[in-house]
């Protein structure tokens, strides 16, 4: 019985070949991109994991517009 189920859906995909083609890529682009995803993620969560008091460790963020001094002006 697995084996004619098979046997059927080889013969679909070789039958359609453009459209089981898009669906393959497309399968494979979205699992990529979800692995990438997850990944990502579970980066940004493990930050700063590793240190004992972990769960002390805030950031301070500072929403102020700073710049340098201006350079002096030499003529050529």
């Amino acid at each position: 019985m697995f084996a004619a189920q098979i046997r059927s859906a080889f013969r679909s995909l070789t039958n359609q070949l453009n459209f089981s083609s898009i669906n393959i890529a497309g399968l494979a682009i979205g699992l990529a991109a979800f692995i990438l995803i997850v990944l990502f993620v579970r980066h940004e969560l493990n930050y700063d994991r590793y240190h004992e008091d972990a769960d002390r460790i805030y950031r301070m963020v500072r929403n102020e517009y700073t710049c340098s001094p201006p350079l002096p002006w030499h003529p050529s």
